[in-house]
């Protein structure tokens, strides 16, 4: 039997996100400088819209720019 390791180690961390994501435990780690990434209008919408999955899997996401409009 040949197992490819990367995928299986793939694999092994996205059920640990599912795990957390059920058990509404986010484990999170700051950088030492935030990335910022520029996103296309249909990006940035998007990523508002699953901001509250990306913080129940441990992401903090800021959204901000010329067209961003404060909550």
């Amino acid at each position: 039997m040949v197992i490819d390791q990367h995928v299986a180690h793939e694999r092994v961390l996205y059920e640990k996100t599912l795990a957390r994501f059920d058990a509404a435990m986010p484990v999170s780690q700051q950088l030492l400088f935030p990335h910022t990434v520029q996103l296309t209008p249909a990006e940035y919408s998007l990523a508002g819209e699953l901001l509250r999955d990306f913080t129940h899997i441990g992401f903090t996401l800021q959204l901000f720019g010329k067209k961003h409009r404060p909550d």
